[in-house]
């Protein structure tokens, strides 16, 4: 993503409002709609932002880590509590392949049941191998208005309604494991920016974040599908993710930044 892709879909969409509602739009207007789009506050930060930090310097401009006991807390499969892991970045950084790369290797472990069953939400561009059967949710659906969710984990991918936002939190609440992809800067208050749109679940948030449920994972492109995800140290902070091993721990800070969430 560019600043010169930006500029163009704001000239699409220029012509597009122009033409549909006959109503005159500026080229400075169209730009703002579009940082808007893109979770910034406005074209100036859009700008700002991609002349700044790139994804190759994440592990520089990204120095939070939650501490091993949280991610215990958050992710051990042997609970029964939920929770919600949320891949955020910005377009083209990765959030899709970072998610399936969680997913895949929650799916190799040897403890791994032969199928896993797995809810998928929102854009369908995240395909799933063989060993997982899969429900998709088409993205203009309630989640929990298609059925009762008995999957044994839920990805959202893309989330951008305030509906499907307090949707997921409620599942978390009830014990579900979710993976949820979010274009933001600041994952969390996004979520909460959703909930408050929504009138209702912000609390919940805050109930979950003080119950140590969430964990924020800045996506990557670095690792991502089309590089096979073969690299150990991608493979280690996965397995340091999701099964917590102690003798990748140190290795997965290189990779993957957990952050801690946001008050």
């Amino acid at each position: 993503m560019t600043t010169e892709s930006l500029k163009n879909r704001a000239k699409k969409l220029r012509n597009a409002v122009q033409g549909m509602f006959q109503v005159s739009v500026t080229h400075s207007q169209a730009l703002e709609l579009v940082a808007k789009e893109e979770n910034f506050p406005n074209w100036d930060a859009a700008c700002a932002s991609f002349h700044s930090t790139t994804v190759s310097e994440v592990e520089s401009a990204f120095a939070l880590e939650a501490t091993y006991s949280c991610i215990r807390q958050t992710l051990s499969p042997s609970t029964s509590a939920g929770a919600l892991i949320v891949v955020w970045g910005v377009t083209g950084q990765g959030k899709t392949p970072t998610a399936r790369a969680l997913v895949d290797d929650l799916l190799r472990q040897p403890n791994a049941q032969n199928t896993t069953t797995i809810l998928h939400a929102g854009n369908r561009d995240l395909s799933y191998p063989d060993n997982a059967a899969v429900r998709y949710v088409p993205e203009t659906e309630s989640i929990l208005r298609c059925g009762p969710v008995s999957e044994q984990l839920v990805v959202v991918d893309d989330l951008r309604d305030p509906h499907t936002a307090i949707e997921v939190v409620a599942m978390v609440l009830a014990g579900v494991k979710a993976i949820v992809t979010i274009h933001a800067k600041s994952p969390i208050e996004r979520i909460r920016t959703l909930l408050r749109l929504q009138g209702i679940g912000a609390g919940l948030l805050d109930r979950l974040l003080d119950n140590g449920q969430v964990k924020t994972i800045i996506a990557t492109n670095q690792h991502g599908l089309n590089q096979g995800n073969t690299d150990p140290e991608w493979q280690a902070a996965i397995r340091a993710a999701i099964r917590l091993e102690p003798d990748f721990i140190y290795t997965a800070r290189k990779n993957v930044v957990f952050v801690l969430p946001e008050k």
